[in-house]
């Protein structure tokens, strides 16, 4: 069984792509790339079939990981039939995937700052989309301490 992790922003070109790729690099160096399934997506329809933000993929390129080839989409149905975690980025994200979600759908939803070791109480993960790039690397320092914690916490969960 393949568990399907999912990170969702508003618009799926900044915070969850990005997050898609550094958790997808995380898992692949674990090699659990055969056990464990990454995706991201919107709750917004704004911008399907984009690339990620350009600032987005500086700062991922900037770590070493290439989001370029990433098409921005809006969460479906199928997401929760899927994926076992849905991890959003702040709280209005965070209540529409909740409010969405399929009546049969067992997994978790949760914010991914919740597995930020140092997050200070500060529970949402900043939308960078009108800032400058400097905020881009920020965000990107802030998932890769949260997604470490979320690859540990499933690891264990899953007995991988």
């Amino acid at each position: 069984m393949t568990i399907g992790v999912m990170f969702v922003c508003f618009g799926n070109i900044c915070r969850s792509p990005s997050a898609e790729g550094v958790f997808r690099a995380m898992v692949e160096q674990a090699g659990l790339g055969d056990k464990i399934s990454v995706d991201s997506t919107g709750t917004a329809a704004i911008n399907i079939g984009k690339s990620p933000d350009p600032r987005a993929i500086l700062a991922c390129d900037k770590v070493g990981i290439d989001i370029s080839s990433l098409v921005a989409r809006q969460i479906d149905d199928d997401d929760y039939h899927n994926n076992h975690y849905i991890i959003a980025m702040d709280r209005q994200n965070l209540m529409n995937v909740t409010a969405w979600k399929t009546p049969h759908y067992q997994g978790q939803i949760r914010l991914l700052m919740e597995y930020h070791p140092n997050n200070g109480g500060n529970h949402q993960l900043p939308d960078p989309y009108n800032s400058d790039q400097d905020q881009f690397y920020r965000v990107i320092d802030s998932i890769d301490a949260a997604c470490k914690t979320l690859l540990q916490e499933i690891k264990a969960e899953h007995q991988l």
